[in-house]
């Protein structure tokens, strides 16, 4: 303590010091170390204005001596910051008790300012540290408020490799220096002080002469993850500063795991968003590749869901009298766009609720008449046995049903033309009868005739009547055949079709060398059919029945009704049957396995397109040398037999 004041208060001011334990400074610098100054207003230059400047320069304590009837100048000396004020009368024992009082209060102060300094600094470090993102950033923002706020000369922070890597190598070094602030450094291995503050998990210190280094591990959950390093130039590192640094330490190893965890993350959400871009990307490219091969498509194209809304809407949908444009439909009721169709949503409700195909034919009155075959095709999205959607196919088939009528007339004229040869033999008969009789009447009318002979002659010209009327209706039936037919369609008998394609066929010499019956089961349905070009269709399997049966053999015509419903029209024959080989190519056009000459190659392509174009099907049921059968199968119609024979 430096007294400051009259030369009469020396004496019990020592023996109070003596009794407090305070030393006695020789100097005024010794005084700012740390001692407790005495000023007395009475002594040169030791009042109030003396006490607050020793105060400014550090002094930690001061106590005034003023009379006590000079309230005045007690104020100014409170005022001036000292802790007291004591009479000049006081004795040694009254100012020791007053001392030891103001050093305890100095105490308590100092204690509370140095907490107070302890919460700025952690406040401050925890405001950086939430602000700090990356690692790089929370290391140098830990060490600039460390290294300011408690005035170090130089900070550094540590941090250990994996603990994969040997022990002692370095991952990454931040540090700062009060001249600079935050500094690149360059460190692979820990000194031998971190090791040991890392090894005993404790703060180490090591004192030089120009000051002292002291090394703090940062642990958290048991794992230290890093070392901080300070140093004091020209000083030591008290113990609460260590205490403080322990505490900054276990903010800075939270905080620095959280960083590393969220750079992971951050790394990791980055890949997946760079991940969710690409397939995003993937996702349009696929989008735009689906839509641009729907549109090529050369059909009409759209997709409805259960709620009759249309998803898909493709180019040719747009196009012609009826199209719309995709972004006036997508999302869309259908019916809503097209108009309200009682029919058409009936069969989409039915396409939804049996999963079944359905094929219809519409004819187009708008602008140029134009045929198409629409199919709605069932589809299911996901596991879910329920169709969740329809497509709609809508294909012109104009062109094409114009091109198989050709193919059918043409074929149809190949046909007239086998089967003149067997006319002209039928009708040879008949004329030569013809013939004789009108001979035989001439030589009865050269004379005159009594009653038998004209009765004779009566016969005779019957006869002639007879043969030509038959002469006419083989002729009639090749010309009704022969001629170019139209698509209208009726409902016909199923049988009956069958007995007038074998009358066409009786005089064809190719099948009168075989036997053929007829089996028509009782109660089969009508079909809504065209009769000449389902006669065609028979005309042709009957031959090739014929041409494959051996001589004396059988080609037998059966009329039934399947288990689905389906009138089913089969050709069947006894011959050596169809190579397995040859069979997936028997409807293909222009193909034929008879010699030149003898067939087109057209027959049976031409009956199938015409028992497609009917919603039928023909099914081929052959093994070697156990014979042939084709299988006409078509929808049976919705009207009964009464009203087809009516």
């Amino acid at each position: 303590m430096l007294l400051l004041g009259p030369p009469d208060m020396q004496a019990r001011w020592a023996e109070a010091l003596a009794r407090a334990g305070v030393a006695q400074a020789e100097s005024e610098s010794a005084a700012l170390a740390g001692a407790v100054v005495h000023a007395d207003a009475g002594g040169a230059g030791c009042g109030p204005a003396r006490v607050r400047a020793l105060l400014d320069r550090g002094v930690p304590l001061a106590i005034g001596v003023a009379p006590e009837k000079a309230h005045e100048l007690h104020d100014a000396f409170l005022e001036a910051g000292a802790v007291d004020v004591v009479s000049p009368r006081a004795s040694a024992a009254v100012l020791q008790q007053r001392l030891a009082r103001s050093l305890r209060t100095a105490a308590l102060e100092r204690r509370v300012r140095e907490q107070d300094a302890e919460l700025i600094l952690i406040s401050s470090l925890a405001r950086r540290l939430v602000r700090a993102g990356d690692p790089d950033t929370l290391l140098a923002e830990t060490l600039d408020v460390l290294g300011r706020t408690m005035g170090f000369a130089d900070a550094e922070i540590r941090v250990l490799a994996s603990t994969e890597r040997p022990l002692g190598e370095v991952a990454r070094v931040a540090a700062w220096d009060a001249g600079r602030g935050s500094v690149s450094r360059a460190v692979e291995h820990l000194a031998e002080e971190d090791l040991d503050a890392v090894q005993r998990r404790t703060s180490v210190r090591r004192a030089d002469a120009s000051g002292e280094t002291a090394v703090v591990p940062l642990i958290t959950r048991g794992e230290t993850l890093a070392v901080l390093r300070v140093r004091r130039d020209g000083g030591s590192v008290s113990s609460g500063e260590l205490a403080l640094l322990y505490g900054a330490g276990n903010l800075l190893a939270e905080a620095l795991t959280s960083a590393e965890r969220y750079a992971v993350l951050k790394l990791r959400s980055r890949d997946l968003e760079a991940l969710a871009a690409e397939r995003s990307r993937a996702a349009e490219e696929q989008k735009a590749l689906f839509q641009a091969v729907i549109d090529a498509l050369p059909v009409s194209l759209h997709a409805i869901d259960r709620a009759f809304r249309v998803v898909v809407w493709n180019r040719g949908r747009e196009a012609g009298p009826l199209g719309r444009p995709r972004g006036e439909v997508l999302g869309r009721n259908l019916f809503s766009t097209i108009g309200a169709a009682p029919e058409l949503r009936h069969e989409y409700e039915d396409v939804f609720a049996s999963g079944q195909l359905r094929t219809t034919e519409v004819l187009s009155e708008a602008g140029e008449q134009r045929l198409y075959v629409v199919e709605k095709v069932p589809m299911r999205l996901g596991p879910d046995p329920d169709v969740t959607h329809v497509i709609t196919f809508a294909r012109d088939v104009t062109s094409q049903r114009s091109f198989e009528r050709s193919m059918a007339q043409t074929e149809k004229l190949a046909a007239v033309g086998r089967l003149a040869a067997g006319i002209a033999h039928e009708i040879n008969n008949p004329l030569a009868t013809i013939a004789g009789c009108a001979e035989a009447l001439q030589q009865q009318l050269a004379q005159p005739l009594d009653a038998a002979q004209r009765d004779e002659a009566r016969s005779d010209a019957k006869v002639i009547e007879d043969e030509a009327y038959r002469c006419k209706d083989i002729l009639g039936g090749m010309l009704d055949f022969s001629r170019s037919s139209t698509d209208q369609r009726g409902p016909c008998d199923p049988g009956e079709l069958v007995r007038r394609a074998l009358r066409l066929l009786r005089h064809n010499p190719r099948v009168a060398r075989v036997r053929l019956a007829i089996d028509v089961e009782d109660g089969t349905p009508p079909i809504s059919a065209n009769e000449d070009q389902m006669a065609q269709v028979l005309l042709a399997l009957v031959i090739n029945a014929a041409d494959a049966a051996a001589p004396q053999g059988s080609v037998t015509l059966r009329v039934r009704r399947n288990t689905a419903g389906e009138v089913v029209i089969s050709v069947e024959d006894d011959g050596p049957g169809i190579p397995p080989e040859v069979q997936p190519r028997i409807f293909e056009p222009f193909f034929t396995t008879k010699p030149p000459g003898q067939g087109t190659g057209l027959g049976l392509s031409v009956a199938y397109g015409l028992v497609q174009a009917h919603g039928g099907r023909i099914e081929l049921i052959s093994h070697p040398g156990l014979g042939t059968r084709f299988d006409i199968v078509l929808p049976a119609s919705v009207l009964d037999a009464a009203e087809v024979t009516a």
